[in-house]
């Protein structure tokens, strides 16, 4: 830490040239305050506040010249000189529509219209405008954006394929702090980022962006920039409330509240307090008709339901030998219930040993509970941002800044898991001036009861299983037995008598033909043995229905005293079957990021030079990762450079940079980028980039060890293999044990396991734009080549080993166990798409924009491969919006529509196709200048059915609300 800031220091410490200072406010044709402008010089930006105010300090004496740009303006430039340091800029409307300026495409401030590469940009004024019920999902109208809504709360940017709710690859910064869970290795939505009423903008790059983000940005980056106190004071505040409404929810109200404060005491302090809180009804979980396999169905005997947790197979070494178990259990229990003698039970257990399958065989799965019996479906969410700013000088600035959030929501990984008072900190320091930016931020996560729906549901069953069980099989050997009589006792008895009249009659005519006893009696065993109960009844599902709700009753009721008592004391214990079902984790990372901007250094071209530095340590007390005895920690480090580079005369923009990442486990990546930007005409261009990425496996790639319930899951880096142990169905099981047994899933032959190593990825894009004062057209395509991708190898692991020194009696016995282990896959994938994204004005008031995305995968599947790309993305999309700032006198409204066509869905939990889909959002706003407000009233799925983003998650239905907000 005293090595951190010694260098903050340092580096803080660079000599200042002399500060120019310049004030002024940016209004438009009617005078209007312009809030949220930006006025930029070379790489030194400031931004108006809500009544067009702006400050800004430069290290130059005049003359030079300011750049005012704002979204719906012509952008225009100020000269400023010793006696003009105050000055008043009206913007025109009608601008560039590609003007604005962003940071994320370079690192250096530069307009939509001139980035190297495809760049979205959503500020907030799109916040008061767009059609959805939170900014957040509002991001799906972006080109390249597809949001995975996993519940009312819990939703995830996705861009160009290869997305669950788990997102790893994409990176989300939220003022410059990367909110990854360190448990899951991915950004939580928007659980813990910004309230809406402190965005100041959204910028989000599709694509690999490793050359100048760092390992984890392979897939896209996304920068969620908060609004600076200096530049936005007051108190806003809003009040949302409104319905959700679907067939298995029905309906119910939400509510979300926030306020922001900020204050500017002076030029040198400023500071800023955010909260917010949303409360509503998850998107009920309750598809009970489709299978996790997606091929059993209900009335099989192994039927497991999608949302039903808990099934339990009653057997561990295979189908369950019915006629076995009719001798061996059944007719015990019979005698011990005094309904048969123990002459009775021996006649009996003589003739069924004639024919040893009469009943069949069946692999039964227990009944277990609905998502509904186990969860409350409550979702919360609150947020907090505070965060104090100090400017030393006018070109420099400090910050302190906390945040914190978390709530209650449901996640879907490999199966699905209730995130009860989960909560996430980050605390920041941070350093600013003309070209240095230094920050250190640390990330510390709390599950709080955070609990596996699977082991919480069986945990409830196993108590009960031996005895349901023992019910199902009686119901369903009675219920047999009286097809053949109404007696169920007396049809076991025909039933008997039978087998033994058959073999009776074979071996007496196999006597009478001269054989010997020995063959007589075989003959007469293959004559007994050849008998089945399928000889009566052809259809023993409805036998077996009838059996399995016997069975049920003898379960704990859900909701009962006994139920919530057991789920309760389930819930304070870590994960492990009938033990506990809570996932432990206090997980943080220590982040150290420097950037410098070379530009008072370097004439030949804009460059900039930045490092970073990473700690993760691990916390999960054995619970979920192999942190069994000390938790795990390990180091990342990056450097990089970028150098911008005008010829020409300005028609071709060059822009080259290159990354070097070492993680402490893995070897040491070099990923380059190159682009080029080609001026047609000064409002066309082309650009042209060359792009690399990798990412290093998450966290739970690496150290992963939880039994799930169907499968174990498995992390394999190579130290943890060394570590991990774990009681499968009472066997203790190594990772040596499970790296050197494992078999293919679908041969059954050896898997050759293999430690998981780090993901790359090779593209190259094209994009075409067109910038008028009333038309921006951006086309882009893109083609990516993946090499060691990594996924999750499904294999069978043999319980033990037998005494022979090989696996073959435990294959044998059945005694296997389905593990999903983390590493690369020896694939050959490929994506490629296009997109075409158009905004129109229309008259004074309107404006059209279109949006058209192609998403293709090009991927052939390997004989026996157990790879799933879970690429689950639409091959074609398209968006539609239609807006008007001034419907009439303060009314403004927003009209969008979504299509996307069928495409198949992947995970570890379930595979399904997803059906195509057209949805509607509508909102209309009123300005209330008496009290600086505006009411909005909107709808989302307006009028539509209800439809799944992921199988296995909640039918999304409608929702509809109305919004006020002070001081937006």
């Amino acid at each position: 830490m005293k090595k951190i800031l010694f260098s903050m220091a340092l580096l803080a410490s660079v000599a200042i040239s002399a500060q120019t200072v310049v004030k002024g406010t940016v209004t438009d044709n009617n005078n209007d305050p312009i809030p949220g402008a930006n006025i930029v010089l070379g790489s030194t930006g400031s931004v108006t506040d809500f009544d067009g105010n702006f400050s800004i300090s430069v290290d130059q004496e005049p003359p030079f010249s300011l750049q005012i740009s704002s979204i719906g303006f012509e952008t225009t430039s100020v000269s400023i000189s010793a006696a003009n340091l105050s000055v008043s800029v009206q913007l025109s409307e009608a601008n560039m529509m590609l003007d604005e300026i962003v940071m994320s495409a370079s690192r250096l401030p530069e307009r939509i219209f001139e980035s190297p590469v495809t760049v979205e940009k959503f500020d907030y004024q799109d916040i008061q405008e767009t059609a959805s019920s939170d900014f957040y999902t509002g991001l799906e109208s972006l080109k390249g954006v597809q949001i995975r809504r996993g519940g009312l709360l819990l939703n995830q940017v996705n861009v160009r394929g290869f997305g669950t709710l788990y997102t790893e690859g994409f990176v989300q910064l939220v003022d410059g702090m990367d909110n990854a869970a360190p448990v899951f290795g991915f950004a939580v939505g928007n659980l813990i980022g910004l309230s809406e009423l402190d965005v100041q903008s959204v910028e989000l790059l599709p694509g690999a962006a490793s050359a100048l983000y760092g390992a984890d940005a392979y897939k896209g980056i996304m920068f969620m920039n908060s609004k600076n106190p200096f530049d936005h004071e007051g108190v806003s505040a809003y009040y949302k409330t409104g319905i959700t409404s679907s067939e298995a929810s029905g309906s119910d109200q939400f509510y979300d509240v926030g306020i922001r404060m900020a204050k500017k005491f002076n030029d040198k302090f400023a500071a800023k307090a955010t909260f917010s809180y949303v409360q509503g009804r998850e998107w009920v979980a309750a598809d009970y008709v489709g299978s996790v396999d997606g091929e059993t169905k209900p009335g099989d005997t192994n039927f497991n339901a999608v949302n039903v947790y808990g099934e339990l197979p009653t057997s561990t070494s295979g189908p369950r030998d019915l006629t076995d178990d009719f001798s061996t259990l059944l007719l015990p229990g019979l005698q011990a219930l005094g309904l048969a003698s123990a002459t009775q039970v021996a006649e009996l257990q003589g003739a069924f040993a004639l024919s040893p399958n009469y009943f069949g065989s069946a692999e039964i799965l227990s009944s277990g509970y609905k998502e509904s019996d186990l969860v409350d479906n409550k979702a919360t969410n609150f947020k907090t941002n505070l965060a104090l700013h100090y400017k030393p000088s006018d070109d420099s600035e400090w910050v302190l800044n906390t945040r914190f959030g978390g709530g209650s929501t449901v996640l879907q990984a490999d199966g699905r898991y209730k995130l009860d008072n989960f909560k996430m900190f980050q605390h920041k320091i941070e350093y600013n001036n003309r070209n240095l930016n230094v920050r250190f931020y640390s990330t510390i996560e709390d599950s709080g009861n955070t609990h596996q729906l699977t082991a919480l549901a069986a945990g409830i069953v196993l108590p009960k299983a031996e005895a349901w069980y023992g019910e199902y099989l009686k119901t369903y050997i009675l219920g047999a037995a009286g097809q053949v009589n109404a007696d169920p006792l007396t049809g076991i008895g025909i039933l008997a008598t039978e087998i033994g009249t058959v073999y009776q009659t074979a071996l007496l005519t196999a006597l009478g033909g001269g054989a010997t006893m020995a063959d007589a009696q075989a003959a007469g065993l293959a004559a007994s043995s050849a008998l089945s109960f399928s000889d009566y009844v052809d259809n023993t599902i409805p036998i077996h229905t009838a059996a399995r709700e016997a069975a049920d009753q003898v379960l704990i009721p859900a909701g009962s005293d006994d139920f919530n008592t057991l789920a309760e004391n389930l819930k304070k214990n870590p994960v492990e079957l009938g033990v506990g079902s809570v996932i432990v984790d206090n997980s943080r990372t220590h982040s150290f990021e420097a950037n410098y901007n070379m530009q008072d250094l370097v004439s030949f071209g804009d460059m900039i030079i930045g490092t970073s530095v990473r700690a993760t340590i691990l916390d999960s007390e054995g619970t979920l990762f192999t942190d069994y005895d000390d938790v795990i920690g390990y180091r990342q480090y990056g450097a990089y450079a970028q150098i911008q580079k005008e010829i020409l005369g300005g028609a071709v923009k060059l822009t080259g940079s290159a990354r070097y990442d070492k993680s402490e486990f893995f070897e040491g990546n070099f990923t380059p980028r190159i682009g080029a930007l080609i001026g047609i005409s000064d409002n066309q261009n082309i650009r042209i980039s060359y792009q690399t990425g990798f990412r290093n496996p998450t966290n739970q790639d690496q150290y992963i060890a939880l039994n799930a319930g169907d499968k174990v899951l498995m992390g394999s880096s190579p130290d943890s293999v060394d570590r991990f142990n774990m009681d499968v169905m009472g066997y203790p099981i190594t990772g040596a044990h499970v790296f050197a047994t494992a078999l293919n899933e679908n041969t059954m032959a050896p898997a050759n396991l293999k430690n998981v190593e780090s993901e790359f990825v090779r593209s190259l894009e094209l994009g075409y734009r067109l910038n008028t004062s009333d038309l921006s057209v951006d086309v882009s395509a893109y083609f990516s080549d993946y090499d060691n991708f990594i996924a999750a190898q499904g294999v069978y692991v043999p319980l033990f080993i037998g005494p022979s020194g090989t696996t073959a009696e435990a294959i044998g016995a059945g005694a296997l166990f389905p593990f999903a282990v983390d590493g690369n896959i020896d694939e050959d994938v490929k994506t490629l798409g296009a997109s075409i994204s158009v905004e129109k004005s229309l008259f004074d008031n309107y404006s059209l924009g279109f949006v058209y995305e192609y998403n293709k995968l090009d991927y052939t599947e390997k004989a026996n491969s157990s790879f799933e790309p879970a690429f689950n993305t639409p091959e074609n999309q398209v968006k539609v919006s239609l807006a008007g700032t001034e419907l009439f006198d303060d009314f403004s409204f927003n009209i969008s529509a979504r299509y996307y066509d069928d495409y198949f869905y992947e995970s570890s939990f379930i595979d399904r196709t997803i059906e195509s889909n057209v949805i509607f959002d509508a909102q209309v706003s009123m300005d209330i200048n008496a009290i600086d407000g505006v009411l909005k009233i909107g709808g989302a799925n307006v009028g539509g059915d209800d439809y799944v983003s992921m199988p296995g998650s909640g039918m999304i239905g409608n929702q509809y609300y109305v919004s006020l907000t002070l001081n937006p």
